[in-house]
C-alpha cells in the first residue's frame, strides 16, 4: 500500500467517486468550486494497491502561518473508499499532518446512505441531519408527507400572491447573497460564505446544471432564495437566506415545495435538507415538518497542536459573538471586489 498526497486532479479520481460516493461533494468539479470561491488550495489524500486507489479523502488547506488547518471538503468530507484499508491509511495520513506542521484536520464521519466511519484514539461530535424519501412519491402526493400546518403555509403563499422562479442568470447571484445576508444578520450569526464562493458554485455547478436556486417572489420582489445542489440519487439544500419582513407570506414553505417537486421530477431517491446546529431549535422543527426522518454525523477534529488549536477555536468563539457576526456580514457585504468579472 502507498500513500500519496496529489495537489492536482488525475483521472482515477472520478469513476472512484462515483463507485463509493455519488456525491457531488466528493467530486473533482467540488474540489474547484472550494478552490477557486475560498481561494484554498486542495489536495487528495490517498491510498493506492499498485495502480488501484484504494481510499481518498479530499481536502484544502487554510494556512494563516500560525494556524494551519486542513478541512475535509465541505460539507460531507470524509474518507471514501474501501474502508478495510483504514489500518494502512491512517499512520501516513497522521505522518503527513506531522510532516507539514499541520495543527489540526476536520473531517466528517459519515453522509446519508452510508455507516459511519470510527477513527480510533478520537472522539466525534454529532450533528443532526433530516433527510425526506422520495423513493414510490410522486410530485401530486408528496404533500400528504407533509405536517397539515405546512400544507396550509404553501396555500397561504400561493393566496398571497409568491410566485417562485428559477435564477436565471449570473447577476442574480447579487440578489441571492443579499438575502443570505439578510438571514444572517437576522439570527445575528456569522457570515461564513463569501460572495465569490456563490459565484463558484453557480459557475461551476448551477451553470451546468448540477444545481439551482429559486427565488420567491412577492409583486415582482425577491423576498427569499434557496440554493439546491445534486448528487447522484440526492438532492441537497445548501443554504439560502429571506428578508424578515416578509416571512409573514410564507415564501420558505413555497420555495422548499417547489425544490422537493423539482427533486422528484429529476428521480432523486432523497432530499437532504442537511445538517443543523443541535442547539437550533427553530430550525430543526422546520426541517421536521416536512416529514423528514432524523440522522446523525459524526465530526472529528485530529489535533496536532493542543494550544493551537485552543487559540483558534477561541478566535471563533469572538467572531461568532454578536458583535462579531455583525462585523463579518459587514465585510462580507463590502467585499463587491471583481467578483463578477
Amino acid at each position: 500500500m502507498e500513500f500519496k498526497v496529489i495537489t492536482n486532479s488525475f483521472p482515477e479520481w472520478e469513476p472512484f467517486c462515483a463507485q463509493y460516493s455519488g456525491l457531488v461533494f466528493h467530486s473533482e468539479v467540488w474540489q474547484q468550486v472550494l478552490q477557486t470561491g475560498l481561494q484554498y488550495p486542495s489536495m487528495y489524500c490517498t491510498l493506492w494497491e499498485g495502480p488501484n486507489l484504494v481510499l481518498g479523502l479530499p481536502v484544502f488547506l487554510m494556512d494563516y502561518t500560525i494556524f494551519k488547518i486542513l478541512y475535509a471538503a465541505i460539507p460531507y468530507g470524509t474518507i471514501i473508499g474501501d474502508h478495510q484499508a483504514l489500518p494502512y491509511f491512517f499512520p501516513a495520513l497522521y505522518n503527513f499532518l506531522r510532516s507539514q506542521k499541520l495543527h489540526v484536520l476536520h473531517l466528517g464521519g459519515a453522509y446519508p446512505g452510508v455507516s459511519p466511519l470510527e477513527i480510533p484514539g478520537h472522539t466525534p461530535k454529532y450533528q443532526p441531519g433530516h433527510l425526506l424519501a422520495l423513493q414510490d412519491t410522486s410530485a401530486e402526493d408528496i404533500q400528504k408527507k407533509y405536517k397539515p400546518y405546512t400544507r396550509r403555509g404553501i396555500r397561504r403563499a400561493e393566496r398571497g400572491g409568491v410566485k417562485i422562479e428559477k435564477i436565471s442568470s449570473r447577476c442574480e447571484v447579487e440578489d441571492f447573497y443579499f438575502l443570505y445576508l439578510c438571514a444572517m444578520q437576522r439570527n445575528q450569526t456569522m457570515a461564513k460564505y463569501p460572495k465569490k464562493f456563490i459565484y463558484s458554485i453557480y459557475d461551476f455547478i448551477i451553470a451546468k446544471g448540477q444545481g439551482d436556486i429559486f427565488f420567491a417572489k412577492l409583486d415582482n420582489k425577491k423576498i427569499a432564495g434557496v440554493m439546491i445542489l445534486y448528487s447522484k440519487d440526492i438532492a441537497h439544500y445548501y443554504f439560502g437566506g429571506s428578508i424578515k419582513e416578509y416571512l409573514k407570506y410564507q415564501p420558505n414553505e413555497a420555495l422548499f415545495h417547489k425544490a422537493i417537486v423539482r427533486a422528484i421530477e429529476l428521480r432523486k431517491s432523497a432530499f437532504d435538507f442537511m445538517g443543523s446546529d443541535k442547539n437550533d431549535d427553530d430550525l430543526i422543527r422546520f426541517k421536521q415538518k416536512w416529514g423528514t426522518v432524523r440522522y446523525q454525523t459524526a465530526h472529528y477534529a485530529i489535533v496536532q497542536n493542543a494550544f493551537r488549536y485552543a487559540l483558534w477555536n477561541s478566535g471563533l468563539r469572538l467572531l461568532s459573538s454578536s458583535w462579531g457576526a455583525a462585523l463579518t456580514r459587514l465585510l462580507q457585504d463590502r467585499r463587491t471586489g471583481h467578483d463578477r468579472e
